[in-house]
């Protein structure tokens, strides 16, 4: 699977007596941000095109598969990593002092 660079956007819309906000992740081939990606962006999310962008938030390089799931290699190995640490301490009787 390919990795992209994926966004967090929210955007903020006001017409009338009505505030419209609409929040999309989506993931791009290039780690900066232009114009087009956010509007881009904006109709992914299905709001209007003259929204303000309240936030855009870099989550990282991942698959498609890491973004929906939120397991990475990286992480599974640190938590094994971690839990044998863990083991490590109570064979040994290491107290961290």
């Amino acid at each position: 699977m390919k990795k992209q660079h994926y966004y967090s956007f929210a955007f903020s819309y006001s017409e009338g007596n009505q505030t419209t906000t609409a929040c999309i992740y989506i993931g791009y081939d290039c780690k900066y941000i232009s114009i087009p990606q956010i509007n881009s962006a904006k109709e992914g999310a299905g709001i209007n095109t003259y929204a303000v962008m309240l936030s855009c938030c870099y989550l990282g390089k991942m698959t498609e598969k890491e973004i929906k799931t939120g397991i990475t290699r990286r992480f599974t190995l640190a938590g094994k990593a971690g839990l044998l640490w863990s083991k490590l301490k109570l064979l040994v009787g290491f107290s961290g002092k």
